[in-house]
């Protein structure tokens, strides 16, 4: 396994930590979120939580209904506890982030926006001094 899997896997663990019981979760989209949403999915089964997730892409929907999980949207459930999304760069003094420019941008800044709580999930690779400038990551 990679080092960046191994960074991926830690990040989406750490944010997995933070879901509770009875909760409505928003998705954002990418490899990081996919991890995080195995481990939750592992974790639901596990403690037999009951959580719902407002995916905002179609393959993290896809996902999220193959690993038998219950999904909903912004219609149903208007305001999440929680959302868990990442990023393209975050600015490692300030945690100002750039998002990238996907398909699934607009419904992630919806989801985000409304969430209760929001967690941003990335590894080390995903750091830079300034925006828009290189990131810091150095293979290990």
């Amino acid at each position: 396994m990679s080092w960046t899997d191994k960074a991926r896997i830690s990040a989406a663990a750490q944010a997995v930590r933070e879901i509770r019981d009875n909760t409505t979760i928003g998705l954002g989209s990418g490899n990081t979120i996919l991890r995080a949403l195995e481990l939750a999915a592992e974790r639901i089964k596990k403690e037999n939580l009951k959580i719902t997730f407002i995916p905002t892409s179609y393959q993290t929907e896809i996902a999220a209904k193959k690993l038998g999980l219950k999904t909903s949207d912004l219609q149903e459930d208007t305001e999440p506890d929680l959302a868990l999304d990442g990023a393209d760069q975050i600015q490692w003094r300030t945690l100002d982030l750039v998002k990238g420019g996907g398909a699934a941008l607009l419904r992630e800044k919806i989801v985000d926006s409304t969430a209760r709580r929001l967690i941003i999930v990335v590894d080390e690779k995903k750091l830079a001094k300034t925006l828009g400038g290189p990131n810091q990551y150095r293979s290990r």
